[in-house]
This record gives structure tokens, sequence and C-alpha cells, in this order.
């Protein structure tokens, strides 16, 4: 193995560990809300401490952030194939590419969705029809991964081509 490619698979190894610290510390927070949203929604009334406001809404937050957390193991799960096979440009990898995009992009419109169906449950909840700024970032940064995993499958394709010809 050539000194390069043992420093590519130490940073991957370490972006990997990163993006697998983030996920889990992601997957706690989400948890935490979903679980306070559930209670609020128990407890008929606002929530006070760190989540105030109404249930509905921090359960769609809770919910955008266990998808977020997924997003982030795909990425994890990506850069361990790449450092284990030494190929970015596989079907799998093109795969988990275009799933993280439907996945942040949902992101974009899953408070929406989410608080207006629990806002049923919630007495304190008004439906609201906003989309803000930070949903819109959510789908931007969706359809440039989707863009990535188009360019994934272009360098899939490639890759084929140049192994059966040699």
């Amino acid at each position: 193995m050539s000194k390069r490619e043992e420093i590519l698979k130490k940073r991957l190894y370490g972006d990997a560990l990163c993006a697998w610290v983030m996920a889990v510390f992601m997957l706690l927070g989400a948890l935490s809300k979903v679980f306070t949203a559930f209670t609020g929604f128990v407890n008929v009334g606002m929530m006070k401490g760190s989540l105030e406001g109404s249930p509905a809404l921090v359960l769609g937050d809770g919910i955008r952030q266990l998808l977020l957390a997924a997003a982030i193991v795909l990425l994890a799960l990506i850069l361990t194939s790449i450092r284990k096979e030494g190929r970015p440009f596989t079907k799998m990898n093109v795969s988990k590419f275009r799933l993280m995009a439907i996945l942040i992009i949902i992101c974009a419109v899953i408070n929406l969705i989410v608080s207006s169906i629990a806002g049923f449950f919630d007495p304190q909840a008004a439906f609201q029809l906003t989309f803000g700024v930070s949903d819109f970032v959510y789908a931007v940064i969706g359809a440039i991964f989707g863009i990535i995993s188009e360019i994934f499958y272009y360098g899939y394709e490639l890759q084929e081509e140049m192994d059966s010809i040699v």
C-alpha cells in the first residue's frame, strides 16, 4: 500500500468516526424531543424548560432530527465502504447517496407535515403554513446530494466500462 493510500484510509476512518459520533448525538437529541413531545401531548399543555412551545412543533423538529441522523448514518456507511473497498463508485454508494438526498429533501417539509397532523391532537397548536429559510436550505442541500448521486452513478458506469476493457 502506498503512502497516499495509507493517508487516505486514515482520513476516511477519522471522517467516518466523526460521522458516527454526530449521528449518535443527533439521534439521542431527536429521541429526547420526540419523547418530550409525547409527554406534552399526554399532559395537554405548553411545555416548559429548554423545549418551550407546542408539542406538535417539538415533535416535527424531533422527526426532522431523526431523518438527519439517518442521513448521517448513510454518510458514515459510504465513508466506511470507500475505506474498505478502495472504490468510491459502487452501486451501493450511489443508492445510499440517493436515499440521503430523499431524506434531506423530506426534512424540508416534514416539520410542516408533522406539525399539521399533530396539531389535531394539540389544542395549543395553531395551523400555520410557513416555509422558512432553513426549510429552503434543506431542500437545496437535498438537491445537491441528488446531483452528487448522479455524479457517482456516472463514475460507477465509467468504472464498469474500464473494468470490462481491462
